[in-house]
């Protein structure tokens, strides 16, 4: 059996992996489903509905924030 090379990127595999880490939480898959109904929404909007605290949706907010930019 012939072995294949494979050429990594590491810096695309950590944006990668930290983006799937933001992902893989279902507070902020929900976030992100509101958000994505919505287009446009601020904050306050996205805790009263989700019924979440502000303080919590501003963290999660954050961590997506923070990887994708």
């Amino acid at each position: 059996m012939k072995k294949t090379k494979i050429a990594l990127n590491l810096e695309k595999l950590e944006y990668s992996t930290n983006l799937m880490r933001a992902l893989a939480h279902p507070v902020r898959l929900k976030i992100l489903e509101f958000i994505d109904r919505h287009k446009s929404i601020n904050v306050n909007k996205i805790y009263s509905t989700l019924k979440l605290e502000q303080s919590i949706t501003s963290q999660h907010l954050k961590i997506m924030k923070d990887v994708v930019f």
